[in-house]
Formats: C-alpha cells, sequence, structure tokens
C-alpha cells in the first residue's frame, strides 16, 4: 500500500477506533470502546469510532456521548475495509487506529485480519485488541487483555488482565476502599446488554423469597433486553415494591456495584467490573459460555461461579443469596481477590507502551 498523504496544516489530533463485527457486537466491546475514547480526550485526543453501516445500537450509545462515528459499507470486507478505515484516519489526521476484534466471524479468518492490518500498519500506529487465539496480527501493540491469556515475552504483545480496560468511573471506583458489612442487604443483578437467557425476571423471583423483607435490589435493563424479558422483570420487580430500584444502561454501573453487597452477573465483561471494584458476586454461566474462563475467576476467589445457569429453579438461586449474604468472610475474600487480579490500570499501561508521539 503506498504511503498515504498526510493533511495539511495544524490538523485536530484524532485517533480511530475500529470495531470490527457486524449486529453481533457485544455490549462490552461497546463499552471497551468508549473507555478509550473516554481516555484519548484526557489526553486532548478527538476519538472516531469506524463501524460498519447497521450498527444501530453501538452507534446511537457512542454518539449519545459526543463520539464522532464514520460508517463503512455494510459489505466491506478485509482489504477494502482497511482501504476505508485508512482514508477516514487520514481525512481526519489520525496516526493512531485501534482495532476492536469483537466479530467472531471476523476472527475466523485470521489471513484475511493479517493482511487488513498490514495494510494499516505501514503507515499508522495500530493496537489491535484481541483473544489469546490470534496474538500474531501486524501491529504496533497487540492487546489480549484477558484472565485466561498468559504474559508475553514479546514487546509488541500486552497480555494479561493487567491490561484490561476500563471506563473511567470503574479506574475511580478501583482506587477506593472497599468496605464489606457483616449485616449484607443489597443485591445489584447485571446480566449484560441482551439477557439472552431471559435470567433477570427469573433472578427476581428468587430474591422475592431472601432477606425476610429487607432486602434491597437494584436491577440493570440492558439496551438489548427483548420486550417479553422487560416485562417479566417490571412484573417480578412490583412483587418486591418498593425495594426494588429499576435502573437502565446508561446509569452509573460502577456505583451501583459499589452500592451492592452482591451482584449478581451474567459471565461476560462484567467479572471483570466486579473483580476490580472489589464486589462479592454470582457470576451465572449462560448457553455458549466456556466453562474453563469462568473457573478461572472461580479459582482465583473473586466469584462464586454457577454453571449451567438456566437451568436453577428460583429455590436454588435463593439458597446461593442467603449462603452468601450470610457469609462476610467469603465475601470478604472475594473482594480482596478480584481487587488482586485487576486494579483498573490497563489503559494507562498500554498508553504507557506506545511509541512517542503516536498521540500527536
Amino acid at each position: 500500500m503506498a504511503a498515504l498523504p498526510r493533511p495539511e496544516g495544524d490538523a485536530v489530533s484524532a485517533a480511530i477506533l475500529r470495531a470490527d463485527g457486524s449486529s453481533s457486537i457485544g455490549m462490552g466491546h461497546v463499552m471497551r470502546c468508549v473507555a478509550f475514547a473516554e481516555a484519548l480526550r484526557a489526553q486532548g485526543v478527538t476519538p472516531i469510532f469506524v463501524t460498519r453501516a447497521g450498527e444501530d445500537g453501538p452507534v446511537e450509545l457512542l454518539r449519545s456521548g459526543g463520539v464522532i462515528v464514520e460508517e463503512l459499507a455494510a459489505d466491506a470486507h478485509g482489504e477494502d475495509d482497511a482501504r476505508f478505515t485508512a482514508k477516514i484516519a487520514v481525512a481526519h489526521g489520525a496516526r493512531l487506529v485501534v482495532t476492536d476484534l469483537c466479530h467472531w466471524d471476523a476472527l475466523r479468518e485470521p489471513e484475511t485480519l493479517r493482511a487488513a492490518h498490514a495494510m494499516l500498519d505501514d503507515d499508522h500506529v495500530v493496537v489491535a485488541l484481541t483473544g489469546g487465539r490470534l496474538v500474531d496480527l501486524p501491529a504496533t501493540l497487540v492487546v489480549a487483555p484477558y484472565v485466561h491469556v498468559p504474559e508475553s515475552p514479546d514487546v509488541h504483545v500486552l497480555a494479561g488482565p493487567k491490561y484490561f480496560i476500563f471506563r473511567r468511573a470503574f479506574v475511580q471506583a478501583a482506587a477506593r476502599p472497599r468496605e464489606i458489612v457483616r449485616n449484607a442487604q443489597r443485591v445489584l443483578v447485571t446480566m449484560g446488554g441482551s439477557d439472552p437467557a431471559g435470567l433477570t425476571p427469573t433472578i427476581l423471583r428468587a430474591l422475592r423469597d431472601v432477606g425476610e423483607g429487607r432486602l434491597a435490589v437494584h436491577v440493570v435493563i440492558g439496551p438489548r433486553f427483548q420486550e417479553e424479558v422487560r416485562r417479566a422483570i417490571h412484573e417480578r420487580a412490583a412483587e418486591l415494591g418498593d425495594r426494588c430500584t429499576l435502573l437502565s444502561h446508561d446509569a452509573d454501573l460502577a456505583g451501583a456495584m459499589l452500592w451492592a453487597d452482591l451482584a449478581i452477573t451474567a459471565d461476560g465483561f462484567t467479572r471483570y467490573e466486579t473483580a476490580v471494584t472489589g464486589t462479592p458476586s454470582l457470576t451465572l454461566e449462560l448457553p455458549g459460555s466456556d466453562p474453563a474462563l469462568n473457573a478461572i475467576f472461580a479459582t482465583a476467589g473473586t466469584t462464586h461461579a454457577v454453571p449451567d445457569a438456566v437451568r436453577l429453579e428460583p429455590a436454588a438461586v435463593a439458597a446461593l443469596v442467603r449462603s452468601l449474604l450470610r457469609d462476610r468472610d467469603r465475601r470478604r475474600e472475594m473482594s480482596l481477590r478480584g481487587k488482586d487480579l485487576l486494579d483498573g490500570r490497563g489503559l494507562e499501561r498500554i498508553f504507557a507502551a506506545l511509541p512517542e508521539g503516536a498521540l500527536s
């Protein structure tokens, strides 16, 4: 690929955030892009989010947060994708390109991804956010920030949970001391962006019978919850009365975790957020999840993992919740282990590893 022309004059310092996905982009990956955008702004850099057309949910969320969004053709693929992304970078005067490889179909085409990244890497500082299965991409930095990825001796691969990317609110929450109370009565329920298994209503039914009427419950309703699940949540919340508060997806989730004595979560990126905030938790294994990955968190002591959660009866959920609320020592251990595993400084470390001038 020929060298791309640089913008003339005093261009605004900018960076491209490229989500390599389709309509299947998970909210955790969107939030990771939001976190990167926040950190770039703090460095005086304008973030531009680039995605394929049709990403209505993520696009709306990012635009509502003031992020510039540029859309590629829905069928852009491989080298065409990279070429269009590079043109957008030039138009905005962006030297840094961050790719978030969140689309599993794309990950199944590693040679196509490598070719696309090689084109971008010729003329830009490229940071590729990926998993443990694809760490040999042409890029300035490859970041695999997960608990199941061992640290790498390769200077251009940043691997392991010390590089996990959190939004500013979670970074701030991670720095706060955490008190684990004996008389635990506050429970947060957050099943992620969509709750495809419809577990939230089941959990609320279980919580109705926990705590002898003293329990306070906060429930997060994600942006992709189906209408049927939303209706069921409202019905179950009404049974709890004023003990239950419904939160929208744009609520202060870090603050809600600090409020909670116990969080009940799905097994996505939220596992990292409960750990970094020192929030004791029950992690429910969803269909299609990786039990081995859930076991890593359980072995680390940050959470109590519940396998095959869709088969659980409300009474079993209630028993687990009741047991943990009564066990202060177990909850304190979860909190300490979570903060040992994750300190919230992932973006700080990634920025420190960038070559000089990457953000200017």
